[in-house]
């Protein structure tokens, strides 16, 4: 019987891409089925504990692990135990050269003080494209501008449940000038509409080029009482968005009616009023 074509192999093997069991007997089959089980085992690197850190830095050292580093396409960072994610740029910027999405998670920024070469190192993640930060905590708008920024090719946003803790204005002295940042999709949930709303983020982000690129603005703003609070502010960040949204989503959640879903797809100058 002659073989499956590789396009047949590696179309099943895609399927099977959560079962790291089945993956890693595919890869272990033969020689033209390495690639595309390899494909799926490596593409996702969690970190979601000091002990994963400090056992991965050991792997780093040694070169056959090591060579694995390079089939990494999205980085996922969770301070479950220990603190440790300010420490994981310095270890891998120069180990992960096609990383293109990260997830950081239970992260508390102004506990740990980065200091400018922190926010440096972050930049080299040039390839970076997509960001989901859920539980982070800022000190100021400005270091959590600045973490945004420091991401060159940052064009896709969520956050989820991050807050400022601290004085909102006072930017640290020792943070680098802030560079831009060029959106196309941003989601936000209820849990960080006290940053997104706040004056000095909307302003910043309104001279950014964001204005002239977002494409989809997705807002989860919970319950009523507070969608009433934000709407002026809201109504102000859309009416500054340019002729490139198409999209916008706002879920309403109330106790009384459950979940009020608004989707327009339309140009922005169609826009009704909000």
């Amino acid at each position: 019987m002659d073989p499956l074509p590789p396009e047949v192999t590696d179309r099943i093997i895609d399927f099977l891409w959560a079962d790291r069991a089945s993956l890693r007997s595919c890869a272990l089959t033969c020689r033209s089925w390495l690639p595309a089980s390899r494909f799926h085992l490596f593409r996702t690197l969690r970190i979601w504990s000091r002990e994963a850190f400090d056992a991965l830095i050991h792997k780093s050292c040694i070169p056959e692990t090591a060579e694995m580093f390079r089939f990494v396409q999205h980085l996922s960072i969770r301070e479950r135990s220990g603190s440790f994610a300010h420490l994981v740029p310095h270890i891998l910027v120069n180990k992960l050269p096609n990383v293109t999405s990260i997830d950081i998670h239970d992260f508390s920024v102004w506990a740990v003080s980065p200091d400018a070469g922190f926010f440096s190192i972050l930049s080299r993640f040039k390839g970076v494209k997509a960001l989901e930060l859920r539980n982070v905590q800022f000190s100021t708008i400005h270091e959590m501008a600045i973490l945004l920024c420091s991401f060159p090719s940052l064009s896709r946003l969520s956050l989820h449940s991050c807050n400022l803790i601290g004085d909102l204005l006072g930017p640290p002295v020792h943070l680098p000038p802030l560079r831009t940042l060029s959106l196309t999709h941003l989601t936000v949930d209820a849990g960080s509409m006290g940053i997104v709303t706040s004056e000095l983020f909307l302003e910043w982000l309104l001279q950014t080029p964001t204005t002239r690129t977002l494409q989809t603005f997705k807002v989860v703003t919970g319950y009523l009482a507070n969608v009433m609070a934000i709407s002026g502010i809201l109504t102000r960040l859309i009416h500054g968005l340019g002729d490139t949204l198409r999209a916008i989503t706002i879920s309403l959640s109330t106790s009384v009616d459950g979940v009020a879903h608004v989707y327009l797809e339309r140009p922005p100058n169609n826009l009704p009023p909000l």
